[in-house]
């Protein structure tokens, strides 16, 4: 439940509170998500975390987290996103949303806050890769097999499809 109350602060800025309260109904009266909250899975804890690298990326350009060293705001959000991508590691995407969350709001450029972050990102994953070796990615575990591949992705879109009109 956590992750409906970072969804709704990490988009205070875009959104204004009814579309927000909107954006939360939408999300936590989703079957699926009422499905898949009482397992014991990466999925919920994942989306938590993802929200609070959300929520401290918007923080950090909020006039309250201007007021923290750019130091502290990197090193507070490159925990975050490691702590993500710990969870699940198609969290990496994440690196890829700071940077361009980084060049939209600080007038495309890279601030200091967001290459801190990424060193810190960077090179606790990398702390990880050799401290713990023989944890990898389920990705490794798959084949490139374009076959495969295709079929995973008709798969997907049908379950995409079907979630989406079971939810409406």
């Amino acid at each position: 439940m956590l992750s409906l109350v970072l969804a709704f602060y990490a988009f205070r800025r875009e959104l204004e509170v009814r579309h927000q309260l909107i954006l939360v109904a939408i999300i936590g009266f989703n079957p699926l998500f009422w499905n898949h909250k009482d397992f014991i899975l990466s999925d919920i804890p994942f989306l938590f975390f993802a929200y609070l690298v959300l929520f401290l990326m918007e923080w950090s350009y909020s006039e309250e987290g201007q007021r923290k060293s750019w130091l502290l705001r990197g090193m507070l959000i490159g925990s975050a996103m490691y702590v993500a991508y710990a969870t699940r590691t198609v969290s990496i995407v994440v690196i890829t949303v700071a940077l361009c969350l980084s060049l939209i709001r600080a007038n495309k450029r890279i601030t200091k806050d967001v290459w801190v972050s990424l060193g810190v990102c960077t090179s606790l994953m990398i702390d990880q890769a050799i401290m713990l070796p023989e944890l990898r990615s389920y990705v490794s575990s798959v084949p490139p097999n374009v076959g495969s591949f295709a079929s995973r992705m008709i798969s997907y879109s049908h379950f995409l499809c079907w979630s989406t009109f079971y939810a409406l």
